[in-house]
């Protein structure tokens, strides 16, 4: 999950959420966990998975793992517009765009309830 930074708030006298006066930050940290992720599947391909089912895993990984953090580094509308223009599947039809409605309800239900989100955009 993308990182929630604090800063000291002299006049508050205290910790406030200030992730999104970091963007770089974040997304440096978006691209370590993406190193990570060719590294471990190198090696489950090594375990014998399929190179299709990998491929598929990595690619809903990357997209979700990629909207999250640009979301978080204060790119609301860039994030919404790489979700859309890149979470596809190899399954097409009614079931893909249900299975994308699911999950762009759930993303809007967490973030209602995440005080790091409501911190960066006032909602």
């Amino acid at each position: 999950f993308p990182p929630a930074i604090f800063s000291f708030d002299k006049k508050k006298g205290r910790y406030i959420l200030a992730t999104d006066r970091f963007p770089k930050f974040v997304l440096n940290q978006l691209y370590e966990n993406l190193t990570y992720l060719d590294k471990e599947i190198a090696k489950k391909r090594d375990y014998g998975l399929s190179k299709e089912d990998m491929d598929e895993y990595n690619q809903e990984y990357r997209v979700r793992e990629t909207f999250l953090f640009l979301v978080y580094a204060g790119k609301k509308e860039k994030a919404w517009e790489y979700f859309r223009e890149n979470y596809k599947s190899k399954i097409s039809g009614k079931y893909m765009d249900e299975f994308r409605v699911q999950c762009i309800k759930e993303f809007n239900e967490t973030f209602k309830a995440d005080p790091t989100y409501r911190s960066i955009y006032g909602k």
